[in-house]
């Protein structure tokens, strides 16, 4: 799944579900019951086709442990990096939203519409913010597994980052060169990763607009938007340049036969 279709999938799953709950809490008022199975409902059948998608998931070993990364990352481990972090996200936002629904539905779907309204749009901010930080945290084992392979010389690390994704043409050692393959492999992901958890902060803030704007109660917060939005169309340019060097520089340097067998892949991730 890519990482575009994962979030349209995962935000507009999470407010299907929180407004179908509220729409059936108010047309039948007099009970939380109602309310409750709709929600619980929708959320077993937009969680099912994620469910299948990514049950295997966790079966195999992480690609990021279990030796070093210069030796254990290959051509797949973007997919599989990628997956793990979808599966991650996507258990903990469902798990919190099973919890939001039950809580939503029994205290406040039946309430008058613009309380109730006002109550979904702050739980719906708490779940983008809770799966927006987990993608932050999931980054983190990506950047030790980089770190490790690169060691404590920060000089060493920026000379490997130059040629991996920033397009240079430095003389490297064999076991260096070796290490800026993996790293311009994995680099994507990190880069997509970032974008992955922007979107989410994003949501929140668009949820918190959507609701002040008709309340007239803008805030300073709800500002960030058009800033960061502003943000990520200056740098999309440049992070899209960084993508673009580290495909080239790993399909340039990958050995034949893989090269041959993994090339487009390769250029799609």
């Amino acid at each position: 799944m890519r990482p575009s279709a994962f979030q349209i999938y995962t935000i507009a799953g999470t407010l299907t579900v929180l407004f179908g709950t509220l729409a059936v809490g108010q047309l039948v008022s007099d009970s939380p019951l109602p309310a409750l199975l709709a929600g619980l409902g929708l959320l077993l059948l937009i969680a099912a086709p994620f469910w299948w998608r990514f049950r295997h998931v966790f079966s195999g070993p992480d690609p990021l442990r279990g030796g070093p990364p210069e030796q254990t990352w290959t051509e797949d481990t973007p997919s599989q990096v990628l997956t793990r972090n979808f599966a991650r996200a996507g258990i903990l936002l469902g798990a919190g939203l099973v919890i939001s629904v039950v809580v939503f539905a029994l205290t406040t779907a039946n309430d008058p519409p613009d309380q109730a309204l006002k109550v979904l749009s702050y739980i719906a901010q708490g779940l983008f913010l809770v799966a927006a930080i987990t993608v932050a945290i999931t980054t983190v084992p990506l950047d030790t597994a980089s770190h490790d392979a690169v060691g404590d010389s920060r000089a060493r690390m920026k000379r490997i980052n130059q040629v991996a994704w920033g397009g240079k043409h430095l003389s490297l050692s064999e076991h260096d060169q070796l290490v800026a393959l993996r790293v311009a492999i994995v680099a994507p992901v990190r880069l997509r990763l970032q974008g992955f958890g922007l979107t989410f902060f994003l949501a929140l803030l668009a949820v918190g607009i959507c609701r002040d704007i008709p309340l007239g109660d803008l805030s300073f917060g709800d500002a960030f938007i058009p800033a960061l939005l502003l943000l990520a169309l200056i740098r999309i340019p440049y992070v899209a340049g960084q993508l673009r060097r580290a495909r080239h520089y790993a399909s340039e340097n990958l050995p034949r036969p893989l090269a041959e067998r993994s090339g487009a892949n390769v250029e799609d991730r």
